[in-house]
C-alpha cells in the first residue's frame, strides 16, 4: 500500500514512515473515530439544530405579489439586538454555505492532514481531533435543543420565509438532504467557533506549525473566522464567546480524561491510565499521585528545575548559533571544560545529578544528544530511526565548535560512554580525557537479544512497564515499585510512542556490528580497533562498570585497559552495582557509586 501511495506521490517520502500506524488496525480505529465524529455531528444537526429551527420565535411576513399584499403568519425569523451586529455590519463575501468561516476551518483541516501523515504520532493527533469534533457537537446537542432563539441569517430567513421550516419533521427534512448538516437554527454555542478554536490550541500542543510565522498564521485565521461568523450574521456574538470558551473547556478536559477512558485509548490504541484526585493542599511524596499525570509531571518538573538552580545549572536553549539545548555550570575558566553525555533515554535534566555528586569544579556542559530530551519532538518529526555513536559524536564535535570550545574533557554513561570514545578518535586534540561509566561499546547476550526483539521493556509505557525496566538496570524489586511512577511519568511526557526508543537503540547498537561475525564478537572487535584509533599519549581514561551490569558486556573495561595500557587507564569496578541501581543496596546509585571516583579524575 506505502508504495503504490510513493508511486503516485500521493505519501511524502520520509525516513522511516510508520506505516505501521496508518496501515491495518490503525487505519480501521481512525475510520471509526471518523465515523463516531460525522454521527456526533448529524445527531446535534437532526436533534438539536432542526428541533431549535422549529421552535424558534418568527414574527408575521408581508410580501406583495402584484397587486396583491399576503401576509405569512410566524414564518420569518428576525434578530434580537446584538452590540457585535452594531460594530460589525453584515458582510459575507463568498455565496452560498461556504463563507469564511467554513473556509478557514478548511484550511486547518487540509494542512493538519497532511502535516499529520508524515509523523509517527500523526494517525494519534487525528484521532484526537475527531474525538474533540465529537464531544463539541455532542455539548452543542446539549445546549442547543434547549434554546430556540430567532435566527439573525438573512439567508436563513429568506429559507424560513418560503415555510420550508414550520415543523420539525420539515425542519429534519432540510437537515438530512445537506452534508455538511445546516439546520439554520443552532445557536448557543457558535460550532464553527469551537473548532476553530480547539484547531488551534491542537497546532500549538502537538507542534504542528513549522515555524512561529506559521503560528501567527493560524491566530490570524481563527480571528478572521470569529470575525466573519459575526459578520455573516451567522451567529449571535454571544455565542462566538461561549464557543471560544466551551472549546478550551473541553480541549483541557480531553487532555485530562481521554487517558482514563477504555472507549478512547482503544480508538487512540493507547493505554488506560488511572486518575487519582491529589489535594494540592497536603504534601505528599510522588507514590501519593500515581495516575494523575499531569499533577506529577509538574510536580517532577518543579522539582527539576530546583535542583538544577541549587546546583549552579543554567538552562540554555537552542539558538541559530548552537542549536543544541544544553545545561552550563560555570567553573574554573583555567582548566577545560567538562563535556558531561548521559545514557540512552536519559536527558540533561536527568544526568545532572551525576555532575552535582561528582562535585567538579570546572565548567561543565550538558547537552540534550541527538533524540533525547528537548530533541524528541525534532526526532519524531524528521522520522529519524536512530543514530550511531560515530553520529552522536560528530554532531558533538560540531556542538563544540559552536559553543567555541577548543579542547575538553568528557564524562559519559552508557551510550554517553560510546559517544565519549567516538569523539576521542574523531576530534584529535580537541577531545581531552575520558572518564566513562559502562560505556555502551559491547552488549550482553540478553541484551542483544532484547534489542532484536524491539529492546520490549526499554520501551515501557506504563507504570508497570517502568517497573521492568527498573528492575532491568538493577534497582531492587522494591525500590523499582517505588520509582516506577515517576519514571514512567517522564516518559508519558515526552509523547513517544511504544516503539521510540528501540529505533534509537537500534540506531546505536547497528553503528558496534560489523558484517560477517556474531554479534558479541563484532562488538568487541569494533571497540578494540577504536581503542587503538583513540590511543595518544597523555590522554587519561577511566572506564567504570558495575559487576551485576546486565546491559553492558563484563569485558568492556578490561579490553579497553589492555589495548591502551595500564599506563593511561584506569578501570573501577563497583561491586554489587548493575548498570543503573544495585541489587544489594536500595540505597545505592550508579551516579553516587562513581561520585568520588569522577572527583578525583576531573579535580586533581
Amino acid at each position: 500500500m506505502a508504495k503504490a501511495l510513493h508511486y503516485f506521490r500521493l505519501l511524502p517520502i520520509v525516513k522511516g514512515w510508520p506505516e505501521e500506524a496508518w496501515m491495518g488496525e490503525g487505519l480501521f480505529r481512525l475510520l471509526l473515530s471518523t465515523l463516531i465524529a460525522v454521527a456526533c455531528a448529524e445527531w446535534m444537526a437532526i436533534f438539536g439544530g432542526a428541533y431549535a429551527r422549529a421552535k424558534m420565535p418568527k414574527q408575521d411576513y408581508k410580501a406583495d405579489f402584484g397587486s396583491t399584499e399576503y401576509i405569512f403568519e410566524g414564518t420569518s425569523p428576525y434578530a434580537l439586538p446584538d452590540s457585535g451586529f452594531d460594530v460589525i455590519p453584515y458582510n459575507c463575501p463568498l455565496p452560498g454555505p461556504m463563507n469564511l468561516q467554513t473556509l478557514m476551518i478548511g484550511v486547518f483541516y487540509t494542512f493538519y492532514g497532511v502535516r499529520c501523515f508524515t509523523r509517527r504520532d500523526g494517525r494519534l493527533i487525528v484521532a484526537r481531533i475527531m474525538h474533540m469534533f465529537a464531544v463539541i457537537y455532542m455539548l452543542r446537542w446539549c445546549t442547543v435543543g434547549v434554546t430556540h432563539l430567532p435566527n439573525p441569517n438573512p439567508a436563513c430567513q429568506l429559507t424560513d420565509r418560503l415555510g420550508s421550516a414550520n415543523t420539525w419533521l420539515d425542519a429534519v427534512k432540510y437537515v438530512a438532504k445537506r452534508f455538511p448538516p445546516v439546520a439554520c437554527g443552532d445557536f448557543i454555542f457558535s460550532g464553527h467557533g469551537a473548532n476553530l478554536t480547539f484547531l488551534c490550541m491542537f497546532g500549538f500542543k502537538f507542534k504542528l506549525w513549522f515555524h512561529p510565522i506559521g503560528y501567527a498564521f493560524s491566530i490570524a485565521t481563527i480571528v478572521v473566522g470569529y470575525w466573519s461568523l459575526v459578520a455573516c450574521r451567522s451567529h449571535y456574538t454571544v455565542d462566538v464567546i461561549l464557543g471560544i470558551m466551551m472549546a478550551m473547556f473541553a480541549t483541557e478536559m480531553l487532555w485530562v480524561y481521554s487517558p482514563t477512558s477504555r472507549i478512547i485509548c482503544w480508538l487512540e490504541m493507547m493505554p488506560v491510565k488511572k486518575l487519582v484526585y491529589v489535594d494540592p493542599d497536603e504534601d505528599v511524596g510522588f507514590e501519593a499521585i500515581v495516575g494523575d499525570e499531569e499533577a506529577a509531571l509538574k510536580r517532577i518538573k518543579d522539582t527539576q528545575a530546583q535542583l538544577l538552580d541549587s546546583w549552579g545549572f543554567s538552562v540554555c536553549p537552542p539558538t541559530d548559533e548552537v542549536p543544541v539545548p544544553h545545561l552550563r555550570k560555570q567553573g574554573d575558566p583555567k582548566r577545560p571544560p567538562v563535556l558531561a553525555l548521559h545514557g540512552m533515554t536519559q536527558d540533561k535534566s536527568v544526568f545532572a545529578p551525576f555532575l552535582a555528586a561528582a562535585k567538579i569544579d570546572r565548567t561543565v556542559i550538558v547537552p540534550d544528544l541527538a533524540g533525547h530530551g528537548d530533541r524528541i519532538q525534532d526526532a519524531i518529526e524528521s522520522g529519524e530511526v536512530g543514530w550511531t555513536n560515530e553520529e552522536r559524536a560528530a554532531e558533538m564535535l560540531q556542538f563544540l565548535d559552536q559553543m567555541g570550545v577548543e579542547r575538553c574533557d568528557v564524562y559519559g554513561y552508557s551510550m554517553g560512554g560510546g559517544v565519549a570514545m567516538k569523539m576521542a578518535e574523531l576530534g584529535g586534540e580537541k577531545v581531552g580525557d575520558l572518564f566513562l561509566v559502562a560505556p555502551a561499546c559491547c552488549l550482553t547476550a540478553s541484551a542483544i537479544e532484547e534489542t532484536n526483539s524491539g529492546l520490549v521493556r526499554y520501551n515501557f509505557q506504563t507504570v508497570e512497564e517502568a517497573e521492568a525496566f527498573l528492575q532491568l538496570v538493577g534497582f531492587p524489586d522494591e525500590v523499582a515499585k517505588q520509582r516506577a511512577p515517576m519514571t514512567a511519568y517522564l516518559r508519558a511526557g515526552t509523547g513517544v510512542d511504544e516503539h521510540y526508543w528501540g529505533r534509537m537503540w537500534s540506531g546505536t547498537a547497528n553503528g558496534l556490528v560489523e558484517v560477517g561475525l556474531s554479534i558479541e564478537e563484532a562488538m568487541m572487535d569494533g571497540l578494540k580497533e577504536s581503542c587503538e584509533r583513540m590511543k595518544r599519549e597523555g590522554r587519561r581514561v577511566v572506564v567504570a562498570q558495575g559487576d551485576s551490569d546486565d546491559v553492558i558486556h563484563a569485558d568492556v573495561p578490561r579490553n579497553i585497559l589492555d589495548v591502551l595500557g595500564e599506563e593511561d587507564c584506569g578501570v573501577v569496578e563497583m561491586e554489587g552495582m548493575g548498570h543503573a541501581g544495585s541489587r544489594g543496596d536500595p540505597d545505592k546509585y550508579i551516579a553516587t557509586a562513581v561520585a568520588r571516583h569522577a572527583n578525583a579524575f576531573f579535580n586533581n
